[in-house]
């Protein structure tokens, strides 16, 4: 598979993977004070940094990098490893009353990998705890949240529920950030107009006994791959793919057996999955280690269209993780910069919102899908699924606006969007570092070029 010249985040990123301490200081000679900030930036958007710093420790050369990005990715380790610590206590007593009241449930996500994957738990961030249940035991489930001091929120597609409303910091992970428990009926991520539901397919040939719990249960291994698959595509899809998910992945795979492959294979044909598992393993290749048989592509490939494919195997990492950066951004810069910057801010939001959108239509195969798929852009759905309450400025926005940016983001093709794309995110960050060079807790005292 082809790979592109590496961009910055994946430079940043493939420290993970490098084994070689000299390879590993070459690389990071001549990084200038913005790259390093660009590089704190980077491993907070992908949610890295406590791994990144178990892996560079292990190697014996984080005193060698930057003193303000090490003991960034330091603090994050530590802080990680606390909050962890915590979802751990609240998951153990959670299902102890589940199972104690004969509830059926399964974790999700990164509850099994932390517990069944990781070595080292403090290097994944958990932002929330996600649940599968039964409808019928919403309420029951819910009642004991409520004895745990957990509150509902409010959400449109899920039952949520948190200990707290307000994060501390948004500078990454915290102890004291909120903890959400999330109750789901059904898993299934929405590729655009297309659904996938694998509800029953998580729950058929489950194990129970998860954490010594008859009540608790986990799918099967080549089950809770095609999961983090689809979850994984969900994200790629919507622009917000973080790295760490690429090391989910990698975990999981290095525990498959041939069997597991050849049923995994066997689902994904009847289900129609094949762009998805494409899409996903084709980028952990290029930007993870990960363990996939030989010959796994070639049928999934055949089944994927041509834009889907050449996309993967040739966009840039930044490109995948374009509403992550954003929202940093926002975060970082809408309280305390100048009305000029925050309508940059907004014109960079409109730009990237429609990038995204139109590299989206590589996902549909030309014909009946993207006509399907360039609709479902416009559909009032969007507005009645969501947060917008005003119907005119909805309809100003995605029915005038967005279209006439649109049309010719749409024109000018994949590689043109995404060093668009890179350049926004680029110039922002300069923008960030240059204005606020405190902000990600790196202590780089002077500015310079970021390639």
């Amino acid at each position: 598979m082809n790979k592109v010249e590496p961009q910055f985040s994946s430079k940043v990123i493939h420290l993970l993977t490098e084994k070689n301490r000299e390879t590993i200081l070459q690389q990071i000679v001549g990084w200038s004070p913005t790259m390093w900030h660009a590089a704190c930036f980077t491993v907070q958007a992908h949610g890295i940094a406590p791994l990144l710093y178990r892996v560079l420790t292990d190697l014996d050369v984080l005193n060698n990098f930057d003193k303000g990005f090490r003991d960034y990715i330091r603090d994050q380790y530590f802080l990680n490893r606390e909050r962890i610590g915590r979802i751990q206590v609240i998951l153990q007593t959670l299902l102890t009353q589940a199972n104690y009241h004969h509830i059926p449930v399964m974790p999700l996500k990164g509850s099994i990998l932390i517990n069944s994957y990781y070595p080292d738990p403090a290097v994944r961030p958990m932002a929330d705890i996600d649940l599968l249940i039964s409808s019928k035991d919403y309420d029951r489930l819910a009642n004991l949240l409520a004895s745990m001091e957990f509150q509902p929120v409010v959400s449109y597609d899920e039952k949520v529920y948190t200990n707290s409303n307000k994060p501390v910091t948004f500078d990454g992970e915290h102890p004291d950030n909120p903890i959400k428990i999330e109750l789901n009926h059904v898993v299934g991520w929405p590729i655009g107009h297309l659904e996938f539901d694998i509800t029953n397919l998580i729950w058929e040939n489950a194990e129970k006994g998860f954490l010594g719990f008859d009540s608790v249960f986990t799918p099967a291994q080549e089950r809770l791959l095609l999961m983090l698959i689809c979850h994984n595509a969900g994200n790629q899809f919507n622009g917000k793919m973080r790295a760490f998910q690429l090391q989910d992945l990698s975990l999981v795979t290095r525990k498959m057996v041939n069997q597991q492959w050849l049923d995994l294979k066997t689902i994904v044909k009847e289900y129609q999955l094949e762009r998805i598992m494409f899409s996903v393993l084709t980028i952990a290749k290029r930007f993870s280690e990960i363990e996939i048989p030989d010959g796994l592509f070639e049928e999934q490939k055949s089944r994927t269209p041509r834009k889907l494919q050449h996309h993967v195997e040739t966009q840039s990492l930044d490109s995948l993780i374009a509403s992550n950066d954003y929202k940093l951004l926002n975060l970082k810069l809408k309280e305390r910069t100048s009305n000029k910057n925050q309508n940059i801010l907004k014109i960079y939001q409109l730009l990237f919102i429609t990038i995204v959108q139109s590299m989206q239509l590589n996902w549909f195969f030309l014909g009946k899908e993207k006509i399907q798929q360039m609709r479902h852009h416009f559909s009032l759905s969007t507005y009645k699924k969501g947060k917008e309450r005003n119907i005119l400025a909805y309809i100003f926005y995605y029915w005038i606006i967005l279209p006439i940016v649109y049309l010719p983001i749409l024109v000018i093709g994949n590689r043109q969007r995404d060093r668009l794309l890179r350049f926004l995110r680029s110039r922002l960050i300069r923008y960030l570092y240059e204005t606020y060079e405190s902000s990600f807790g790196c202590s780089v005292q002077s500015t310079g070029n970021l390639h």
